[in-house]
């Protein structure tokens, strides 16, 4: 499901954009013309890891804090677009909703899940085919129509690849089998003791005893996986391929569900492993991939906070179309007051 959205008629001057994360929330505040007044942010609001009243909390947390910074009340915002980490069953966007409207100023609103914003912020209209890899992993295209093609996002039982927590588990598989004798010898063992404070890579399973419940963020180890591979460790560059080939395979299921082979379709690489790991694997074999299947298939690494993709989605609502040049200034100025 793209969205929910709501048929009140628009009345305000301001709109709203909202991304909701598994780690972070971020809101946004622009006049009609595109120019950023007040940002907020808070914590986690995804409800299915932090629980749904903590998440309602940190979405208000987030609203006020951007309404105050913008020096406007609620009812001057006539349009909200809200992206949130979490939202993919129908069942899901109910439950996002009952915790979000109940914060929302806006009369005339829309709700996606947050790999819709980073589409939304990486292309002129929406269309195309985003690929999301940082706390977790999601792909999702639209194409001209508005036919939406999703594949995988709900974790394990989906089958995704590409997450922090994937690709570290992976990792110390990898070297749990190298320290018994069952694989390959990887620098993965010691890195990853000396980085989680072990001496036994075995050990981290203590974390996990209900007793002494400590669990790890595994995924913030990610980066170590990218470094081992980097210097040469084949055991990591196996893992590193393992993974690219299933992303690659998202990205080529989603696109032949909503394109011809020769339509243009951009394709928006968004998420913390996909903007910053080097080497960029990942990146590599999605483009190789696209290039034998949909030649005009062009590439793009976000550079724009997935927020301001929420906030041209309320843009499109208050004005039918956001259009360039007022995505130009939602750019230009909320990169301005950020370093103010």
């Amino acid at each position: 499901m793209k969205k929910k959205q709501s048929a009140t008629p628009v009345q305000g001057e301001y709109v709203l954009g909202f991304d909701g994360g598994g780690t972070k929330s971020i809101c946004v505040i622009a006049q009609a013309d595109g120019t950023v007044v007040g940002v907020g942010d808070s914590g986690a609001t995804n409800f299915q890891g932090v629980g749904v009243g903590a998440a309602g909390q940190e979405v208000e947390k987030a609203i006020v804090q951007a309404l105050k910074q913008a020096g406007i009340s609620a009812d001057q915002v006539a349009t909200g677009a809200y992206g949130v980490s979490g939202a993919d069953r129908e069942a899901d966007f109910d439950t996002v909703s009952e915790y979000v409207l109940p914060h929302n100023p806006a009369g005339h609103w829309l709700l996606a899940n947050d790999t819709t914003i980073a589409l939304r912020a990486g292309t002129s209209d929406g269309v195309g085919v985003a690929l999301i890899c940082g706390t977790g992993s999601n792909c999702i295209g639209f194409n001209a129509e508005g036919k939406q093609a999703k594949v995988g996002g709900l974790g394990r039982f989906t089958g995704d690849s590409g997450s922090g927590e994937d690709l570290v588990e992976r990792a110390i598989i990898a070297a749990m089998r190298a320290y018994d004798g069952r694989g390959p010898q990887t620098m993965l063992y010691d890195r990853l003791c000396r980085a989680l404070g072990l001496t036994d890579l075995v050990d981290i399973i203590a974390f996990f005893y209900l007793d002494d419940y400590r669990p790890v963020e595994i995924g913030a180890f990610a980066p170590l996986v990218f470094e081992c591979a980097a210097a040469g460790d084949r055991v990591a560059q196996g893992i590193l391929k393992s993974v690219g080939k299933e992303l690659t395979l998202n990205t080529l299921t989603a696109c032949r569900r909503l394109f011809k082979k020769d339509d243009v379709i951009p394709v928006v690489l968004g998420g913390s492993i996909l903007q910053k790991s080097k080497p960029a694997v990942y990146e590599e074999m999605i483009r190789a991939g696209l290039a034998r299947r949909y030649p005009n298939a062009k590439v793009v690494k976000l550079k724009d906070d997935p927020v301001l993709g929420a906030v041209f989605f309320a843009l499109d609502m208050l004005h039918g179309k956001a259009g360039v040049r007022r995505m130009a200034t939602v750019r230009r100025s909320y990169k301005a007051l950020k370093k103010a």
